[in-house]
């Protein structure tokens, strides 16, 4: 096996895996609503977030609480986006 082919090889397999697993992500914003297994953020951009709540999900600041500004830190395959809101 030559060298571009082993890098080609070694770069695919590193690109696979962080799609796999995820990226740690941080998103601050006020707290929308919280359940056992979800928290919806809306960012001070407008932007409202939805994380499910696994065991990578953590509170890195704040109190987690309907109102409440806080971070939360999970892996990118937890947090979707959702559409914009324009009302809140």
């Amino acid at each position: 096996m030559n060298l571009k082919t082993l890098c080609a090889l070694i770069a695919t397999t590193f690109v696979f895996c962080s799609a796999l697993f995820g990226e740690t992500v941080n998103l601050t914003g006020t707290v929308v609503s919280v359940t056992d297994t979800k928290i919806v953020l809306l960012s001070s951009s407008k932007e409202e977030w939805t994380i499910d709540r696994t065991a990578d999900t953590t509170v890195s600041s704040g109190k987690l609480e309907v109102g409440s500004t806080v971070t939360v830190q999970t892996v990118s395959t937890s947090a979707h986006k959702n559409e914009k809101v324009n009302n809140r």
